[in-house]
């Protein structure tokens, strides 16, 4: 994404021009070489070697090169004539490169790059590139801190090169400056999409795995907020499994409760973004460890019949989840049960009973009732707090069709990672993701 090839440095270079316009050995003594660029004042001893050197550099004679254009070095006194024997060895090089085959090294650049930056006879006007391509030989050579400072420069001379901010990404990231880079990175994506463009998906891929890596206090926060500006530029299925996973699932992940990872789950099926393992562990936690059959049995089924399950797998999960329906009271029992309990708990376990038969409407009345009653002194069976009930509450809301009702639900949750589980649910709502 970041990295400058051999080839393209080359063409860089030779697309801006490494020459001058007119030859000195031709030129009046105070000719300008380029619009724009200063006065040149050429001594005939250099107008002599130039011609030479010019004619060797046109013919692509990179041994006769040599010789001429260490001619002209010889005998450049003056910044001027240095400015012509700078450019003739960077044409030298640059022409070294480009027929060096795949082991031509880049390195040889650096020095005359370096003298035309340093020389005050370079016209304004080529500095922001000599600058953003020395730039690019300290990244490539893996001096990060100087291409950085060089980059920086580039902006600062009005570089327009289409990748300089992504340099200046990578190269903050690989100086340790984390933050750096992610607010430039989020720089370079506004400016992409001002411009009418929606960025590349590796931006965000990139933006995610950095936060993820720098084990900052905020790291995870971060983090997740590039997982969902990802999800709101790329909602597509595939995308939907790779974030959650990453957020729920993988070695960095935050430690969710078996509840949340099934509110994930739930988001995967929306989001038709479960696979083959997914439905299977979706519907092993819903039964063994939340107690929700019906769900269970429900989730088995629909893979089976989409094709991510075998027509045989999940048998074992079918049986158990029948012995524990015939087993479990009937939602309508405990939604009576819910009616005169002191606090709002049963209404909530009711609710989830509810939500995972698939009446939606049913799980919502309850939720509203656990938040209407309180929810009371948690057990260790049920540690139910404001944010769980207000997160199913939005599932429900969600699933069923009102959008509206949802967002004000998911939006009353306020603590991590509740809240960020339900903030998800709130991209999904605002975008149907696409195969």
């Amino acid at each position: 994404m970041l990295k400058f090839t051999r080839i393209a440095f080359a063409a860089a270079l030779m697309a801006g021009g490494t020459g001058l316009v007119t030859s000195p050995a031709s030129a009046k003594k105070e000719e300008k070489p380029a619009a724009g660029a200063p006065a040149l004042k050429i001594g005939e001893a250099v107008r002599k070697v130039y011609a030479p050197a010019q004619a060797s550099l046109a013919a692509k004679d990179a041994v006769s090169g040599e010789t001429n254009v260490a001619a002209v070095e010889a005998v450049a006194k003056t910044d001027d004539e240095l400015y012509v024997a700078q450019q003739l060895r960077l044409s030298l090089e640059v022409l070294k490169l480009q027929s060096g085959g795949t082991n031509a090294s880049e390195a040889p650049l650096a020095k005359p790059l370096d003298a035309l930056i340093a020389n005050p006879s370079t016209p304004k006007t080529d500095m922001a590139r000599y600058l953003y391509l020395r730039g690019s030989l300290a990244f490539n050579a893996r001096q990060y801190p100087v291409a950085l400072d060089l980059f920086s420069r580039a902006k600062a001379a009005g570089s327009t090169e289409g990748e300089l901010s992504l340099m200046i990404v990578k190269a903050k990231m690989e100086t340790g400056d984390t933050a750096g880079g992610l607010a430039e990175l989020d720089n370079t994506i506004k400016a992409e999409t001002a411009a009418g463009r929606t960025a590349p998906e590796d931006y965000y891929r990139y933006a995610i795995a950095k936060a993820s890596a720098s084990k900052t206090p905020d790291s995870r926060a971060v983090a997740v907020s590039w997982m969902q500006r990802y999800l709101k530029a790329y909602p597509t299925a595939k995308n939907w499994r790779d974030v959650l996973i990453t957020f729920g699932f993988d070695a960095n992940a935050a430690k969710l409760s078996k509840a949340q990872l099934v509110d994930l789950f739930r988001l995967m099926r929306a989001a038709k973004s479960l696979d083959q393992a997914g439905y299977q562990e979706y519907a092993q936690t819903a039964l063994d460890n939340l107690g929700l059959p019906a769900e269970a049995k429900t989730v088995i089924m629909e893979g089976r019949a989409n094709g991510k399950l075998p027509a045989t797998a999940g048998a074992q999960i079918l049986t158990d989840a029948a012995t524990a329906s015939r087993n479990d009271t009937p939602p309508a029992v405990l939604e009576k049960r819910a009616q005169t309990a002191t606090d709002g708990q049963a209404a909530s376990q009711t609710g989830d009973s509810y939500l995972a038969t698939g009446n939606y409407t049913k799980a919502a009345e309850l939720y509203r009732l656990a938040l209407q009653k309180g929810l009371g002194k948690s057990t260790a069976r049920n540690a139910v707090g404001p944010d769980d009930v207000n997160t199913h509450l939005g599932i429900a809301l969600a699933l069923s069709g009102d959008k509206a009702g949802a967002r004000t639900a998911f939006a009353a949750v306020s603590t991590a990672p509740s809240s960020q589980i339900a903030q998800f649910w709130t991209i999904w709502l605002d975008g149907a993701p696409t195969a």
